[in-house]
């Protein structure tokens, strides 16, 4: 590698500069596969330290030294496999369910949310100012490949609300899942893992959501909570 490729892509371990220059990168053969099976004009470069281990018809792909992979892995123990990619929407059809994530703080969180998104087939997930960078090496990893199969936006609970899109939002005070039956167009809010949904965005809910439960602990993981909601729409 130049010692330019290694600075650059050294630069998009920080959200600053993937935004300034609209790319990432992710790690791992199965995040590799992922893309070229779902967004392969995406892909700019494939990094590998295995001769063996050398992606068949990709015209951007460089062997490099391990060493060389540590110095631009984002991961303690780095993968052979590392791919830098441009910010694009994917190309997927209109989907009628959506979420918006308010203020999701924890890469691991985000990513599990949207895993299971993409496990129920929600293909659209807004987002508030205040989550957790989408383009983390963290979120993307968790997301196992689902990321590949979202696409995602930033707004306000405000501007979805203007839309006339019904928002139903897990909280503390709604009613059971078990009781609800959800229309075929509806946009799923979950809220801050420490805070929940902000007031003024819970006086914009369709309707408040609650998942009983029979133990004594005060809240669920925003992503489990999530989980659970998107089961039970698609009962």
């Amino acid at each position: 590698m130049t010692a330019a490729e290694i600075k650059f892509i050294k630069k998009l371990h920080q959200k600053k500069y993937r935004k300034e220059e609209q790319k990432y990168f992710v790690e791992g053969r199965k995040l590799y596969e992922e893309a070229l099976k779902n967004c392969p004009d995406l892909i700019e470069s494939v990094y590998y330290t295995k001769s063996e281990d050398q992606p068949e018809n990709q015209k951007n792909s460089e062997l490099i030294s391990e060493k060389e992979m540590s110095r631009i892995s984002a991961l303690k123990n780095p993968s052979p496999f590392l791919v830098l990619l441009k910010m694009s929407p994917l190309n997927l059809t209109n989907s009628n369910r959506s979420l918006f994530l308010e203020d999701i703080k924890d890469p691991g969180n985000m990513g599990t949310i949207i895993r299971s998104a993409d496990w129920f087939g929600i293909e659209k997930i807004y987002v508030s100012s205040e989550c957790v960078d989408l383009y983390n090496p963290k979120v993307i990893q968790a997301t196992m490949g689902s990321f590949f199969r979202v696409n995602f936006e930033e707004t306000t609970a405000t501007e979805l609300a203007s839309q006339s899109i019904p928002l139903y939002g897990a909280t503390l005070d709604g009613e059971s899942i078990h009781t609800i039956e959800f229309p075929d167009e509806v946009c799923l809010v979950i809220g801050n893992e420490s805070k929940g949904i902000q007031e003024n965005t819970a006086e914009l809910l369709t309707r408040k959501i609650f998942i009983p439960g029979k133990g004594k602990a005060e809240s669920l993981n925003a992503s489990v909570a999530a989980g659970i909601v998107l089961f039970a729409m698609n009962r």
